[in-house]
Parts: C-alpha cells; structure tokens; sequence
C-alpha cells in the first residue's frame, strides 16, 4: 500500500537484503512519527523524517550544473540523431519488405483466379500474408512517430537534472519508488545511519565522495554496472516512465 509519508517503504533495502516496511507510531504527546523497518529483530529502524533528509541532501549532490546538462544534452542529441538515421534504415527497409510482401500477396490471387490453386491454399497463404502485412504497417507507422517523442523527451528530463531534490520532492510516491529503483537498479541500502549502494549512475555519483564525508550516501561501485541513462527513458522506449514533477 503506497503512503506519501512512507515514499521508500518497499523499495529501500536494509543491510541484510530485506525490503524495509514502513508504520506510523503515536508519540508521547499525541503526535505520529513513521519509521521504516526490518523484519529482521534488530536490524533498521529508522526515523523517516531522518532517512528522507538523508535522501533528499544526496539529491542535492546529484544535481548538474547548467553547463554539465548542456553538455549532456548536446551528446544526447548526437546519440538521439544517430538513432534516427537508424531508424530512417530500418523504415525504409520494412517499406521494402512490404512492398515484397504486397506482391506476393497479389500473385497467390492470380493463381487462385486462374484456378492453379485450391481455396484452402488460396486462404492459407493470403493469411500468412495479411498477418505479416498487418504487423509491417504498424512496425512502420511506429518508426515513423518516433523522432519527435524523442526530442520533447530528451528536453523535458534534461532540463530538470539541475535540481533533483526538487525533482523529487515535487514527485508522487509512484515516480519517487521509479526514482530510486532505476537509479540505483534497485540496490539502494541503509545501513548504520547511511544510505549505501553497488550501483549509480555515473553521471549522478559525481560528488559520491562529499555524500559520504557527510554521512548520506556511500557508493560502493560495483564492476561492470552500465552507465545507462539517469533520467528514466531509453531511445527505444515507446512511452515515458512516470513523470517526476
């Protein structure tokens, strides 16, 4: 069950592996106060309020520059207009394929308007056809619509790296679970008061070494953990993930 004021339970891990639960408890004076917490008698139980200052500080140290995100964004660019030229390849190919298709098609009527095939045969094929067809058309009319979903796409999420504890706060607790989860590939740890993690993305881990003087975050890179793209979308993906703000 998602609560705003519980925003990692369920996504957060404590040091032992579990996910972290999450419940109010009612203070001495009346007043409530939520913690995560471990299954496990003795692990994490952590003050909510502290954890999430805790987060949203590391935030802050995951932020870019103006200059870094126009870097980015130029790069970006360049990758998304090399994709295009990919995609321009693979449309004019599946234009082919269908046009080789669409003759086909027209030779088995033919044969069966000249009596050289039976009915079923007749039907079979043209099945085969229409279904290989079909799936063309709609291959063709999505390579056609990608380009510009991926340009508002790339300038929507950039342009929100300068302030991700911003981004985050102003996010619901859906797109906040999304956050974490794809920015640290669902490997984000407490342990001893510290947030700990094996994977980041490297373009948000640059300032890792303040996070951790500071006691919020510990990066712990483990080998082989692609870069990946920071702010939840891929060249290929069809729909964006949940927006952050």
């Amino acid at each position: 069950m998602l609560d705003e004021n519980l925003p990692l339970r369920g996504v957060l891990h404590c040091h032992c592996g579990n996910l972290l639960s999450g419940a109010p408890s009612r203070g001495r004076h009346g007043g409530w106060y939520y913690y995560y917490k471990c299954k496990s008698p003795g692990h994490n139980n952590i003050s909510a309020k502290k954890a999430h200052e805790q987060f949203l500080e590391a935030c802050e140290l995951m932020s870019l520059t103006a200059n870094e995100v126009k870097v980015l964004k130029e790069k970006a660019v360049e990758g998304v207009e090399r994709h295009h030229a990919e995609e321009q390849r693979m449309l004019k190919e599946k234009k082919a394929q269908l046009d080789n298709l669409q003759e086909k098609l027209f030779a088995v009527e033919e044969t069966w308007i000249n009596d050289q095939i039976s009915k079923d045969t007749y039907e079979r094929w043209c099945s085969n056809y229409n279904g290989e067809i079909n799936s063309l058309n709609v291959e063709i009319l999505r390579l056609g619509k990608q380009e510009t979903h991926l340009f508002k796409l790339l300038d929507r999420n950039l342009s929100l790296a300068t302030d991700i504890r911003g981004l985050f706060e102003k996010a619901d607790t859906v797109a906040k679970q999304e956050f974490v989860n794809l920015r640290f590939d669902r490997n984000l740890y407490y342990e001893k008061g510290i947030y700990r993690t094996p994977t980041m993305f490297d373009i948000l881990s640059r300032n890792h070494l303040k996070m951790s003087e500071k006691c919020l975050l510990i990066f712990e890179k483990k080998k082989g953990f692609p870069i990946g793209n920071p702010f939840g979308w891929s060249r290929r993906d069809s729909n964006p993930r949940p927006n952050m703000v």
